[in-house]
């Protein structure tokens, strides 16, 4: 059985009016709202009753108030320069600030709104200070639906709900017991005792004075209502069908096993989605090895969660809460055993698929190095850095190197070796044979210098503990003394090639060649010897001895002959003096070509300018010495000192003579026949006159 009432309520609530008015006082005094009664009285009525005449409440009778747009202050702020005081000033190519013309930098203008005296007349009373206030009432409705008892029946007819009058052909679902409605409220005449009690609350409800029941519905009906009991997920749920066509409502009782069913279908799809993609992550690779296998794997997963769906739904489904599991029906048979062959094969091929280290033997074994490095690369990102997959990246790189050639086939040997893993033993023996096949070629090609490079890069000082590799470098250093342009270099190459390997035959070249070079040393002076040739042959024989000292070692006697052959000759090219000499002479003294620049020849010996003062046969008569720079003319050479060119100038030591101290910065004084002058700035000479050397 269920009660529906229906009710539209009217609602008036009384206020005050207020218009401006040039009257100062009443007929009567306010009426107040709180006493008024708005169903008794007409607007019009009530109006004459309650009007009367107050001081306006906005100015409270003063007639005027203060400006809203200063505030009363009588000044506002300037719009030009936005209160600021300052405007941009623009030109063609720049802009600065000025003070603003319009507020005179000060901000602020007069105000617009009140003419700066700061009031304005109040619009609320027109300017009159008071307003003519009277009583009026708004009026307002609403509806208002009540039913007993409430029942999930309500849920399943949602037009009971709705806040209007039903008619009887809305109504059809029930049984009609009665149904009233009037213009004002249900006066229940027919019911029985008790049936009014719904009425008289609502009645009672309302607010005497300010509300009434406009109009009013009341209906009493009798339903059907048959409640059904489903079970899925473990859950129950009740489903109420009520009225004669046995509409269902949808209520949270009769919901609960469904939007159960959903809650754990999601999670369950969501979590075995999470779990199967850790495993898909875990079967997966980024490397090479993986460039095939991951697509497969990845559509075997889709594939598996895809069916998982419809499947976990469908177990959900069939879940009783007493009775387990009930039988799927025969579709979903075959998806859930669709579904189990695709996690099945998902798990099997993702297993299968791994990298294995038998496969890396497999393809060396054909052999198939890029493949085996594949592989290799595979077992690392799977396996990490175990001492099988060492082992197989070891085998690998091996078989790579033996591809390559020279210092990158090197690099992986010894990369191998240093693994210390069970191939680094045949690494390092197959390492040294490329080394020692290098060296061996050099040989053969009669390029002694890169074989002793290389195996002083390669070997260091173990060579000296390793017989086959000390007799390569003796045999490079017996090549290097067959190319030897002089005795010093062959004795050199001799004594390094007994150093590495002594054999009677290399110490007896080694003996030869030393008897050879000290009578060479002894050879001074040669009868009629021009000097030019005796000059360039000293200088042969200088260039020899230094070389015999660095190849003397431990040879004092060889050391000694050398030195003093040396120190002889030196003297000797001392000895010839610049001046008088011819510029072929000068120019081997000098160690320096002359080149000519119109009449002038000069020369460039150590960082200084050498100028020479040639007669018509070409014979030095004097010496012009200055820097070689434009910016630094100063005689600072570290082998040709300026003492070293004057006394080769004039063939016996001399010394340069400084200005006396607060003289003249030019010295002046001859020297053994030659006049010489020196000029000085800041205590270095820059000058250097020796001979006929004017200007």
């Amino acid at each position: 059985m269920l009660e529906r009432v229906v009710t539209e309520i009217v609602r008036r609530v009384v206020r005050e009016e207020r218009l401006p008015s040039n009257r100062r006082q009443g007929s009567q005094p306010r009426v107040d709202p709180a006493l008024v009664d708005p169903f008794a009285v007409s607007p019009a009525k009530l109006r004459a009753d309650s009007e009367y005449v107050t001081p306006c409440g906005y100015c409270r009778g003063a007639g005027v108030c203060s400006c809203n747009y200063c505030g009363g202050s009588g000044r506002a702020r300037c719009s030009n320069c936005s209160g600021s005081g300052k405007e941009v000033k623009h030109y063609k190519k720049s802009s600065r600030l000025i003070n603003c013309k319009v507020c005179r930098a000060s901000g602020t203008v007069v105000c617009g709104g009140c003419g700066g005296d700061g009031n304005v007349t109040c619009t609320v009373c027109s300017g009159s200070g008071y307003q003519l206030a009277w009583l009026t009432y708004d009026q307002h409705s609403r509806w208002v639906v009540h039913i007993e008892p409430q029942s999930p029946v309500v849920a399943a007819h949602p037009q009971l709900t709705e806040p209007r009058f039903l008619s009887n052909h809305e109504l059809d679902a029930f049984s009609i017991i009665g149904i009233e409605h009037a213009d004002g409220p249900v006066m229940l005449t027919g019911y029985r005792d008790g049936t009014g009690l719904l009425l008289g609350s609502i009645t009672a409800s309302l607010d005497s004075r300010l509300e009434r029941v406009n109009r009013q519905q009341h209906v009493k009906l009798a339903v059907v209502r048959r409640d059904a009991t489903y079970s899925m997920c473990g859950t129950e749920g009740t489903l109420v069908l009520s009225g004669k066509q046995l509409l269902g409502s949808h209520t949270p009782q009769a919901l609960r096993a469904i939007r159960t069913r959903l809650y754990v279908w999601a999670t369950s799809v969501a979590a075995f989605t999470v779990t199967t993609g850790i495993i898909l992550g875990a079967f997966r690779g980024s490397s090479a090895y993986f460039a095939t296998i991951n697509p497969t794997l990845t559509s075997l997963w889709l594939f598996a969660v895809v069916l998982a769906i419809p499947v976990l739904g469908a177990a959900l489904r069939s879940l009783q809460k007493r009775r387990g599991l009930r039988p799927l029906r025969p579709p979903e048979k075959m998806l859930a055993s669709a579904a189990g062959v695709g996690l099945v094969s998902f798990l099997a091929y993702g297993l299968i698929s791994q990298p294995r280290v038998s496969e890396v033997a497999s393809a060396l074994a054909r052999p198939d190095v890029d493949r085996a490095r594949v592989v290799v690369d595979g077992l690392k990102e799977t396996k990490g850095d175990t001492a099988e997959v060492r082992e197989a990246e070891d085998a690998t790189l091996l078989a790579e190197a033996m591809r390559l050639e020279g210092d990158a086939k090197l690099r992986v040997l010894d990369a191998v070796a240093a693994r210390d893993g069970t191939r680094a033993r045949e690494a390092a023996t197959l390492a040294r044979l490329e080394r020692v096949a290098v060296i061996r070629l050099h040989l053969d090609e009669r390029d002694p210098d890169r074989a002793i490079a290389a195996i002083e890069r390669w070997f260091s000082d173990s060579w000296k503990s390793d017989q086959e590799i000390a007799e390569a470098r003796a045999r490079a250093h017996d090549l290097a003394g067959t190319g030897c342009a002089d005795s010093p270099c062959r004795l050199l190459a001799a004594n390094s090639a007994v150093t590495a390997v002594s054999t009677p035959g290399r110490m007896q070249r080694a003996s030869e060649v030393r008897t050879q070079l000290l009578t060479e040393l002894s050879a001074r002076e040669i009868t009629a010897e021009p000097q030019l040739t005796r000059l360039q042959r000293m200088r042969s024989l200088s260039v020899m001895a230094k070389k015999s000292i660095a190849a003397a070692s431990a040879d004092a006697e060889l050391a000694t002959a050398a030195k003093s052959t040396a120190d002889w000759a030196a003297a000797e090219r001392a000895r010839v003096p610049l001046l008088g000499a011819s510029q072929a002479v000068v120019e081997e003294l000098l160690e320096a070509p002359a080149r000519a620049s119109g009449k002038t020849t000069y020369m460039t010996v150590d960082g200084t300018q050498v100028y020479l003062v040639l007669d018509a046969t070409k014979t030095c008569r004097g010496l012009y010495l200055v820097g070689a720079s434009a910016t630094a003319r100063a005689i600072r050479g570290e082998t040709w000192s300026s003492d070293r060119f004057l006394s080769q100038a004039v063939g016996r030591a001399a010394t340069v003579k400084k200005p006396s101290p607060g003289t003249s910065s030019t010295s002046r004084w001859f020297e053994v026949f030659a006049p010489v002058v020196a000029r000085w700035r800041s205590g270095e000479l820059v000058e250097l006159r020796i001979g006929d050397a004017a200007p």
